[in-house]
Formats: C-alpha cells, sequence, structure tokens
C-alpha cells in the first residue's frame, strides 16, 4: 500500500477545551496523539492491540479520553509513537 507523505500534525492542544482539569485534557491529549498515530500508520485498533500488548478496548478507552493508562501501557503507547514520528 502507497505511504502519503506526513501530513503537518494538527494542533491537538486546539481540540479539547482548555476548561477541562488539567489531568482529563492531559487524557484527551495521550488518546488524540495516540489515534492520529495510528490512523496515519493506517492500522486497525485491533492490530495495534495486538501488536501493543494491550487489549482493545483499552486502547478504544485510551483514544477517547475515558481511560487512565497505567505506567506500563503508557511506555508501551509512547514507545510506539515516538518509533513512528522519528521514521
Amino acid at each position: 500500500m502507497a505511504h502519503l507523505t506526513r501530513p503537518e500534525v494538527p494542533a491537538l492542544d486546539d481540540l479539547v477545551p482548555r476548561t477541562l482539569e488539567m489531568e482529563r485534557r492531559g487524557l484527551m491529549l495521550f488518546g488524540l496523539e495516540l489515534r492520529y498515530q495510528r490512523a496515519y500508520e493506517e492500522m486497525s485498533m485491533r492490530t495495534l492491540a495486538e501488536l501493543l500488548g494491550i487489549r482493545q478496548d483499552i486502547i478504544s478507552r485510551i483514544e477517547s479520553g475515558r481511560w487512565m493508562p497505567t505506567e506500563e501501557e503508557e511506555a508501551t503507547i509512547r514507545e510506539w509513537i515516538e518509533a513512528r514520528v522519528e521514521a
């Protein structure tokens, strides 16, 4: 499958209301970042869940800002995102 050039990263910060409490806002931004990167990679949630070893329902909740990932889940996800951004 042909890969498009990386589009400009949307200003995710502008997509989350600044009136939310800091922790909730941070969760939503982290979830948006994960969703953006997964969509850019044209990867299904199921495939990402299998790749990262994190259940699909957890990935879904993280992306929607409804789940606080464990330290291990967050580290795994951040490592995956960073590897994609550097590529």
